[in-house]
């Protein structure tokens, strides 16, 4: 069974570590910040970008 974990620094804490790598799970290495893997913070950001596009535009209309 792989567990994947967000790198938060509680959960890299040497004993939940500990516990989860008795309890027989793989845990694979991730970077410690990937956005291209962040589904929501990639979403955010091109939400962001659609409304600041369409802020620019009404004042270059203006």
């Amino acid at each position: 069974f792989t567990f994947q974990l967000d790198n938060n620094l509680k959960h890299k804490d040497k004993s939940t570590l500990q516990l989860l790598t008795k309890k027989t799970l793989n845990i694979p290495e991730w970077p410690s910040y990937c956005f291209d893997l962040n589904l929501l913070e990639n979403l955010w950001q091109d939400l962001t970008n659609c409304c600041l596009a369409m802020i620019n535009n009404q004042f270059d209309k203006a």
